[in-house]
């Protein structure tokens, strides 16, 4: 659930930074006829934040979780205690 929170918050702040941004741009535009590219490079950076925030925590921290996980049960040579790793019979 803590993942799902930061990854939330991390796309939440780059959308409303981009947003910022983006009107800033299109109001550079307008007065000056021109972009400022201090503007779009922190356009940019906000905009992988928005993208990148929520895929770093919902997907790509859980996986390599689990493949930690999974990776200690096979060095144990068991999934849970008592079981045994090899079948019986």
């Amino acid at each position: 659930m803590k993942n799902f929170i930061i990854g939330f918050a991390l796309g939440f702040f780059g959308f409303v930074t981009a947003l910022i941004f983006w009107f800033l741009c299109g109001f550079s535009f307008w007065l000056y006829e021109d972009v400022n590219l201090f503007l779009l490079a922190i356009m940019i950076v906000a905009a992988a934040i928005m993208v990148w925030g929520p895929l770093l925590f919902w997907l790509i921290i859980p996986v390599l979780q689990w493949e930690a996980r999974r990776g200690k049960q096979k060095s144990t040579g068991s999934a849970k205690p008592g079981t045994p790793s090899r079948p019986q019979g």
